[in-house]
């Protein structure tokens, strides 16, 4: 249990580090970047998962018997455990970011939808409808939980690849 917390406590830290980045060199305070900034956190955020996921796993089959098998779904176990603990330090993570780092992260992605809506030539009353609904999503809270449901079935994914690629199967036996 110790593995899969450390590990998932590592990849929360990793995506909170690339957040507090984009933070400091401005892309999460520029509409115009922010579109940008998000490709830049998506592939970082799926580099360290997957990283940190199969370093999780390897340390698991390596406090295995090895001599014995390490099974697809042990390694799987591993691997989505690490998901699991990963957002649940999202739960705490994002909002540290979203309320109190850069509380006014939602409205430059608001900025940056509404341009993007009005390039699409959309209507300024139909642009206003979406903007309430969004604002109901773009909170902390709300974040927070994206964030962990993203880890969590986002990390299951990878796991289920790590899985494949790190088992051990039964050693053979000599004869």
């Amino acid at each position: 249990m110790k593995t899969y917390a450390t590990y998932g406590f590592y990849i929360a830290l990793a995506g909170l580090a690339v957040s507090l980045l984009l933070f400091v060199t401005g892309m999460h305070s520029d509409p115009a970047r922010v579109t940008a900034a998000g490709w830049i956190a998506m592939g970082s955020h799926w580099a360290f998962g997957i990283a940190f996921i199969a370093l999780a796993v390897r340390a698991r089959r390596d406090a295995a018997d090895p001599a014995g098998e390490f099974s697809y779904g042990e390694a799987l176990w591993a691997g989505s455990a690490t998901a699991l603990w990963t957002a649940l330090f999202d739960l705490g993570t994002v909002p540290l970011y979203l309320g109190l780092i850069n509380p006014g992260f939602t409205d430059v992605l608001a900025e940056a939808q509404r341009t993007a809506m009005e390039a699409k030539g959309i209507p300024a009353e139909r642009i206003e409808q979406m903007e309430r609904m969004q604002h109901l999503f773009m909170n902390p809270v709300a974040g927070a939980l994206t964030a962990a449901l993203g880890a969590a079935v986002g990390g299951t994914l990878v796991a289920l690849v790590v899985a494949a690629l790190l088992r051990r199967p039964a050693a053979a036996p000599r004869a």
